[in-house]
């Protein structure tokens, strides 16, 4: 009798374990079907968990309330229970969700997996033409136009000044024109580390990657040798992961943890956070870390990404950020299309202004230009 009911509990804790991983810590915002007016349900499968909310939700309901038959709700994850969900759900052609965020990288493999649904029909030439090129070239696959820019975003090398104050060195410019070096960089690095830190015990870390383990910021420092990323046909690896400037540009990353420049066990969702606490000298981020730094009260500069020394008309910064699809098995694709339009080129793609993004069209940036010396 024991060893059954322990069966049975152990059964329940399996389903419960599913369900929570299924869920990935997500909002799910209300049932599937219909609202109490009647309105269809359309249900967005969203990164930004924690973040995003504050700066989407106004947008997504400014458009809900212009809506007589549909209501758009989000269900928020973070980034790898996002991607953990998209998986799961169209890798069994799940119905759940008519439309997902997608990361930039990402938008080749949901194609080529059948999870996304060409968006040809949906926007004319005229309103593609009207994204940043990066993002644009970004949101094609085989031919067609698989996912719309909702963001973008560029990178930034941000510093702490006291540290660099504390061991006297000047603090960069940020005019592109004083763009410094990644051999420049390092030494002022960890100079300033061992002033603030001579015997390891504080924790000061001299370089950090915002994102230390996605293709997002990394590919830039082997794009900054003159390498490309990945083969033109977009699958082949051979003679091109392992060419020179790729080995080199591994080297150098790899090199800042023996040293100790870079902190070792420090994942991407907590890189910021030790930066804006005042922990970190020099630290690769999105536009968004002004706004981070100064809500903490943080003293800090930035300036351009590094060169390597004899590539510097190879540098490279990240950009691109994320997109937005329709799911391949959703039933309302129309209705999902009028809302990606919205909120890319429309009136939607303003949430970028509160959220410290760059916005996905040359007409968005432009405007933020003007609002703004960093952007």
């Amino acid at each position: 009798m024991k060893q059954k009911m322990r069966r049975a509990m152990g059964a329940g804790i399996c389903v419960m374990l599913g369900a929570m991983v299924i869920s990935g810590c997500g909002k799910h915002a209300e049932n599937d079907g219909k609202t109490e007016e009647g309105k269809t349900i359309v249900r967005l499968m969203s990164g930004g968990a924690g973040y995003w909310e504050e700066h989407l939700e106004p947008v997504v309901e400014a458009y809900n309330e212009s809506q007589d038959e549909i209501k758009v709700v989000v269900d928020y994850f973070q980034y790898d229970a996002l991607l953990s969900n998209i998986e799961v759900k169209l890798g069994s052609k799940s119905q759940d969700y008519d439309m997902l965020t997608v990361d930039a990288p990402l938008v080749a493999a949901y194609a080529n997996r059948g999870y996304i649904t060409p968006l040809d029909d949906y926007f004319t030439e005229e309103e593609v033409n009207q994204f940043v090129k990066s993002e644009k070239d970004s949101s094609y696959w085989d031919g067609n136009f698989m996912a719309a820019p909702m963001n973008n975003s560029t990178q930034i090398l941000w510093y702490n000044e006291d540290l660099l104050k504390k061991a006297g060195l000047s603090c960069p410019g940020s005019d592109p024109e004083d763009r410094m070096s990644w051999e420049e960089i390092v030494d002022m690095a960890e100079k300033a580390q061992r002033e603030a830190d001579p015997d390891g015990t504080e924790g000061i870390m001299g370089i950090m990657f915002e994102q230390v383990d996605r293709t997002y910021q990394m590919l830039a420092l082997p794009n900054s040798y003159g390498e490309t990323s990945i083969g033109e046909d977009g699958y082949t690896a051979e003679g091109v992961l392992d060419s020179d400037g790729w080995k080199k540009a591994l080297k150098f990353y790899g090199s800042l943890y023996e040293n100790g420049t870079s902190a070792r066990g420090v994942t991407a969702e907590e890189v910021t956070g030790y930066f804006t606490s005042g922990k970190v000298v020099f630290m690769i981020g999105a536009t968004w870390t002004g706004a981070n730094a100064e809500a903490a009260g943080l003293h800090y500069g930035y300036t351009p990404c590094p060169y390597f020394k004899g590539y510097e008309d190879k540098v490279a910064t990240p950009t691109g950020s994320w997109h937005i699809g329709i799911s391949s098995f959703s039933g309302h694709k129309d209705a999902c299309a009028d809302f990606l339009k919205y909120l890319t080129i429309g009136e939607g793609q303003k949430w970028n202004e509160s959220a410290g993004n760059v916005p996905p069209t040359v007409s968005g940036v432009k405007d933020s230009m003007k609002a703004s010396c960093i952007i």
